[in-house]
């Protein structure tokens, strides 16, 4: 009955176990699936907003073109206006007509225009290449048009739509330009299909535009690129625009369609992009992404489960293997610890060089940096990750007790760290002093890096959020047969001096692991035979560190 009860307990508490494992599991999914929802929307935010950035700048583009090219053919108008001005004014009508067609002067053939056609006030036509007379009666109602009364009566040039020419039957752009002498009056004028208004000014257009237009001040769709499907709407919410001048942007068809007024003209530019094309592809990468990543991790939720399962029933029926697997647990922790102190040490070197690499790049893009001080920077970093790479091999050699004795010059060591940490320094408005001194060591000089470089950062720390002088200074001096060094800084002082070596001594960094100066302490015990210790707690802070000059002489 004992053992029974005994057995339902153990189920119990295990189930219990395993019901906690899984409720912490489904929460974990359940955040991972929410920061990924939010970060979709986000990046979908920013997609869009890329989108609206890029439809201003293609808008600005492609109405800069439409400008320059009606300007290109106004010119080119004018110029043969003011041909056909001095040639008319010096031969004769019939001789005129003749030269004009004979040296092709005005022809289909010319790159500027679809078709020409020359109005003489004597009611003849010359479209193209072919001479065409019309009547009295037919000339003047030409002549009662808004066009001909814009051009020919008030002698300037303008570029006018046609709905419906009548040689040509279709909707046309007309660039018109009059000449007069004393023989001859008339108009030429350039003609354009609206329907290859913008194929001509760009013959290839941007996948994500969705369509082009180029409105009149009335609304009307003078050309677009694509066909449209309702014109009369889109007319519509163009005059709603214009009535309300608060933006540059109006809604049609679930598109927004940018709209950019052309110089000197009461014609407008607007231009709409597919935004589901540009978020599409990216959404589809992510949701991609996403799915696979979510499938991975439900393939390690099953196998870790699995795992965890397999371990549980092999401690269950073997106590010999439930030993072993306590013992591999205790190597783990004791790895685990090395692994958090690597972290803490590897953790500030590592933010310097990337400091250090983007201000140099920033610095770069700007044409701010000389060759010399690029390199330099350069070279500091390769010593930053020397640096790290050297911790990390002292700290698998720590429990082996394979030091590395040499002669090195401590003002020189010290240096070689504090040009390091000069930028993050120098981030916070920190001034670190050194003081002169002359002292050679025989000892770990790595160990001894890795010591002054946490009480530095230490220091640090403590200031960068400080008011005032902040204020790092180190100095050193030979007493006996040890070499005493002091790291000093102006901050607020050692609020618990008793606990601050001690094993769990909680960093105040946001982000410590919380071992540094117990680490550092154990070095200077184990590895250079001296000591550190809180030489004052405040006004100011004062560590001292206490190495053996000659570790020769142990």
């Amino acid at each position: 009955m004992q053992s029974l009860i005994k057995n339902l307990t153990s189920k119990f508490f295990y189930k219990f176990e395993d019901i906690k494992i899984y409720t912490i599991l489904i929460i974990f999914t359940l955040l991972v699936a929410l920061f990924g929802a939010l970060s979709y929307f986000e990046m979908k935010k920013e997609i869009l907003k890329t989108g609206a950035n890029f439809r201003a700048s293609i808008s600005k583009e492609i109405t800069f073109s439409v400008n320059e090219w009606l300007e290109t053919r106004v010119k080119s108008t004018q110029n043969i206006a003011s041909f056909l001005e001095f040639f008319t004014d010096n031969y004769s009508e019939d001789k005129t007509l003749k030269f004009i067609k004979n040296a092709k002067i005005i022809n289909k053939g010319n790159p500027f225009f679809d078709h020409y056609q020359v109005i003489f006030d004597n009611a003849t036509i010359i479209f193209d290449e072919k001479i065409h007379k019309i009547t009295k009666d037919e000339f003047d109602k030409l002549k009662q048009k808004q066009w001909y009364q814009n051009s020919v009566c008030k002698d300037k040039t303008i570029i006018t739509t046609i709905d419906f020419h009548g040689i040509l039957k279709e909707k046309t752009i007309n660039i018109c330009a009059p000449f007069g002498n004393a023989k001859l009056n008339g108009t030429v004028c350039g003609i354009i299909k609206t329907k290859d208004f913008f194929h001509k000014i760009r013959t290839q257009v941007h996948s994500f535009v969705d369509n082009a237009y180029l409105f009149n001040e009335d609304g009307d769709i003078i050309s677009s690129i694509n066909l449209i499907e309702n014109p009369s709407e889109l007319k519509n919410s163009f005059l709603m625009f214009k009535e309300n001048l608060t933006n540059y942007i109006f809604m049609h068809d679930e598109n927004y369609i940018e709209i950019i007024k052309i110089p000197n003209m009461n014609w407008y530019v607007g231009v709409g992009i597919n935004e589901e094309v540009i978020t599409s592809s990216t959404i589809k990468i992510l949701l991609r992404n996403g799915i696979i990543l979510t499938i991975l991790f439900i393939l390690l939720i099953i196998v870790s489960n699995s795992f965890h399962t397999f371990i549980h029933n092999k401690i269950l029926k073997k106590q010999k293997e439930y030993e072993f697997i306590l013992s591999y647990q205790l190597k783990m922790s004791e790895t685990g610890e090395l692994i958090s102190a690597i972290s803490h040490q590897l953790k500030q070197p590592l933010n310097s060089s990337l400091l250090l690499l983007s201000n140099t790049i920033n610095l770069k893009k700007l044409d701010e940096i000389s060759d010399e001080e690029l390199l330099l920077n350069l070279d500091l970093c390769v010593k930053s990750n020397m640096l790290m790479n050297e911790t990390i091999e002292n700290f698998r050699n720590f429990y082996r007790f394979s030091d590395d004795i040499k002669k090195f010059n401590l003002y020189d060591c010290i240096l070689s760290l504090v040009k390091l940490l000069h930028m993050e320094f120098s981030r916070y408005s920190v001034v670190l002093e050194i003081d002169k001194f002359d002292i050679t060591l025989n000892s770990n000089e790595s160990f001894l890096k890795q010591i002054i470089l946490v009480l530095l950062q230490n220091s640090k720390d403590a200031l960068k959020d400080k008011n005032g002088k902040k204020i790092v200074k180190i100095s050193a001096k030979i007493c006996d047969e040890f070499t005493e060094i002091f790291v000093s800084d102006t901050g607020s002082g050692v609020l618990k001096p008793k606990n601050l070596f001690t094993k769990y001594k909680q960093s105040s960094k946001k982000h410590g692991s919380g071992v540094g100066l117990y680490l550092s302490k154990l070095i200077a015990n184990t590895k250079l035979s001296g000591d550190l210790e809180l030489f004052k707690s405040k006004n100011p802070t004062i560590f001292k560190l206490k190495i053996k000059t000659d570790m020769d002489k142990r």
